[in-house]
């Protein structure tokens, strides 16, 4: 049935009904113990759904877990898949997650290679460094097709104007 259909029938429960009926009386406070032993809260409820609608993802040796969805999906192969073959050994110095917005971020490194750190929507969806080659890979997130347009392009040379990793 859609959420708007006009045959939903909402009613309270018992509990809630009885909270009201004994809202500013001293019987109150029983009550309300009586309902919320009964009923979970929204808080509960949205914090179990966040937990079990987790994926995890090891960045750095470390565990972290991303929030489900194709955006992470793609970052968690972009660091468990394409990092360790076409960047071996490096380091994960950034990565955001959808609600954890900076779940990776090495300021200190970022900063020690000349990197600008602007806000979370400007940088990169995942920043490797690997230190024996001195190379930096931005790699975008993108869960459609085509090239990266060129407003995106020279935001991240804005970015990376002072980064001398990868000159000869």
């Amino acid at each position: 049935m859609a959420t708007n259909s006009p045959n939903y029938r909402y009613r309270l429960t018992e509990e809630a009904l009885q909270m009201l009926k004994t809202l500013k009386t001293s019987e109150w406070s029983k009550y309300l113990q009586h309902f919320l032993q009964y009923h979970e809260t929204l808080a509960d409820i949205y914090a179990s759904k966040k937990k079990m609608t987790m994926m995890p993802v090891k960045i750095n040796g470390t565990d972290f877990n991303f929030s489900v969805g194709k955006h992470n999906e793609l970052q968690k192969a972009i660091i468990e898949e394409f990092a360790p073959r076409f960047a071996p050994n490096s380091e994960c110095l950034y990565v955001g997650d959808t609600i954890e917005k900076d779940l990776v971020k090495n300021i200190g490194k970022l900063t020690e290679l000349g990197f600008e750190i602007t806000l979370h929507d400007k940088m990169p969806d995942v920043v490797l460094y690997r230190e024996d080659k001195n190379w930096i890979y931005f790699v975008e997130s993108v869960t459609s097709v085509g090239p990266m347009d060129p407003k995106r392009i020279l935001e991240i040379t804005e970015m990376t104007q002072g980064v001398p990793a990868g000159e000869k």
